[in-house]
This record gives C-alpha cells, sequence and structure tokens, in this order.
C-alpha cells in the first residue's frame, strides 16, 4: 500500500475548474482510494471554505491491522483504509465508531464518540424596510426573522463589510452616523447572521435616501398684490419625491391640502 500525502502538481495554471487523478499499476491490478484532496495551495482558498465537503474521521492506531472499518450511528460497519472523509451526516446528534482486527482475527473497537452536525446557514428574511423605500435624514428602523435556534451573532454593514455594526434581537433602527455617511440616492443594508457552527448568512435590502427638501416657488399672486375676491394661486415644486403638499392663511393653525 502506498499512501501519497501532501502531493505537489507537475504543472502551474491560472486557474483550475476540474482536477483529474489517475493510477497505474505494473504487472498486477489493484484499487486506488482517494480520500480527500486538498486546496491550501490554492491563494484564493480560504481555510473552511469546503467545511460541507464531508465530515473527517481522523484516528490514531498502534496495532496493526489486517482490516479498519467505522460504524455510524450503529449503522453496518464500512471499509476504510485510515483517516478518511465521509459524506456530512444529515445536522443532528450522531455517534461514531471505529473498528479494526489484525491477522490472529482479535477484534478492536474504539469508544463510541458522540457529536453534534449542523451545515445548514441561518435563513434571514428581512421584514422591514422595504426595498425601493423613500427615507430622510432619519434612518429607517428594520425587523428579521431568523429561524435558527443556534444564532449566535448578528450584524448589518451599509459598506459591504468595511464597518460592521452589531445588534442584538431582530429590531432595531439603523445607526445614524453610518446613515449620515450617505447622500442623496440609494443605499444597501446587508444584513448577516452566524450560528454557533459558523455557518453565515446574509440579505441584502436597497432603500433610497432624499436629503433635499422641496422647492417652493410662488407664481402668483405676487407679494404685496391686492384683491377684493378669493384669489387663485400657482405655485411651482421642485421635488422628485414630491408627496404632498398643502397652504395655509393663518400660520398654520389651519392647513388645507391641495
Amino acid at each position: 500500500v502506498k499512501v501519497v500525502d501532501a502531493g505537489v502538481f507537475s504543472l502551474t495554471a491560472d486557474n483550475i475548474t476540474q482536477v483529474q487523478i489517475r493510477s497505474a499499476y505494473s504487472g498486477h491490478s489493484g484499487i486506488s482510494y482517494f480520500d480527500a484532496v486538498g486546496y491550501s495551495w490554492d491563494p484564493d482558498y480560504t481555510i473552511g471554505d469546503n467545511l460541507n465537503e464531508g465530515l473527517l474521521i481522523s484516528y490514531d492506531n498502534t496495532t496493526t491491522l489486517d482490516w479498519q472499518g467505522f460504524s455510524l450511528d450503529g449503522g453496518v460497519n464500512k471499509t476504510i483504509l485510515g483517516n478518511t472523509t465521509i459524506q456530512m451526516p444529515a445536522d443532528g446528534g450522531h455517534s461514531i465508531q471505529v473498528f479494526g482486527n489484525n491477522s490472529l482475527g482479535t477484534m478492536f473497537e474504539s469508544n463510541l464518540r458522540y457529536f453534534t452536525t449542523n451545515a445548514l446557514s441561518p435563513d434571514i428574511t428581512v421584514n422591514s424596510p422595504i426595498s425601493n423605500l423613500l427615507y430622510g435624514t432619519t434612518p429607517p428602523d428594520f425587523s428579521l426573522s431568523i429561524p435558527d435556534p443556534d444564532l449566535d451573532s448578528t450584524w448589518y454593514s451599509l459598506d459591504d463589510g468595511t464597518t460592521n455594526i452589531p445588534f442584538s434581537g431582530l429590531t432595531g433602527t439603523i445607526d445614524q452616523t453610518e446613515w449620515d455617511k450617505f447622500g442623496n440616492g440609494t443605499v444597501e443594508i446587508t444584513f448577516y447572521a452566524n450560528d454557533t457552527a459558523n455557518n453565515i448568512d446574509q440579505e441584502d435590502v436597497t432603500v433610497r435616501k432624499d436629503i433635499f427638501s422641496p422647492v417652493i416657488t410662488i407664481n402668483s399672486p405676487t407679494i404685496a398684490e391686492e384683491f377684493d375676491y378669493m384669489p387663485i394661486f400657482g405655485i411651482t415644486i421642485d421635488e422628485a419625491n414630491l408627496d404632498e403638499f398643502w397652504y395655509t392663511i393663518d400660520n398654520g393653525v389651519h392647513n388645507y391640502t391641495i
């Protein structure tokens, strides 16, 4: 048996989309097993990128064994050659045990190891603010739904993660200082959630911001113009996001919507 560990590539490449591994035998037949492929050689790889690819079974053995295997959750023994990676079990509680026997038929077994898997990221739903809604100088309130029993921490960012604002609970108000950094236009708010297994999810919502007041020009009547009847007025309002307007003739005691 030949074990290849930390093998190197003979050719360099700017990027890799597929890796093919072949084995050849001279004068006899054989079987090859590939337990795992590491990507630490890739400068774009970050430890943890492939955590969901499988569950590593790693153990120490000081006995010469003819056969080795493991049992997951009390199931049928499956043969392995040593440390290996298996398909990640479903989320929840599990147990695993490693077995082996030698040439005399003596069976060895490890203690049961109990563990819990959690490979699912939190699922964030942004209830508010609603996408494309218009806000002014006052930052919006937010409300989220994150149905994850293992939720650990939450935060948001208005600048793609450069500045992160942590918060507790599922409701709150966007930080005024961060909101003030943006002028007229759109603001993208990204909410993040992390669970105890370090699974992270994010959800974006884009809102509009308008910090300019409407500009009203009274075209008629003109200043000091006299009338013996109710005058007709004409105004121009420069405002792209006009919502409503009204007038008063008694300094706001009575307002009349136009």
